[in-house]
């Protein structure tokens, strides 16, 4: 079960961090992350000066008290900043509510 919410921060792009501490902080005792797979990485050319990719993830995942596994598709944007890359999201989709 993947729990390792103190690395999984690293990840996250400064602009995001308050989202994913609230995430965290709601959840972390009730949220089962049992599979996840990247599917797709697309390319965004939104602007010319940042990369960006929106990456596509199907995660299954179950929260407690409720064992009964859910799927779902997660779309979310990466940033490159330096040589790294940093998830930039509003963790608002059904996971992390």
């Amino acid at each position: 079960m993947w729990k390792y919410y103190d690395r999984a921060e690293a990840f996250v792009h400064p602009e995001s961090k308050a989202d994913y501490d609230r995430f965290v902080y709601e959840h972390k005792d009730d949220l089962n992350i049992t599979d996840y797979k990247i599917h797709q990485i697309i390319a965004l050319d939104e602007d010319k000066d940042v990369e960006k990719s929106m990456v596509r993830v199907y995660v299954t995942y179950y929260k407690y008290p409720s064992v009964s596994e859910v799927s779902e598709v997660l779309n979310d944007v990466w940033v490159k900043s330096g040589d790294n890359w940093y998830l930039k999201s509003k963790f608002d989709s059904d996971m992390y509510k």
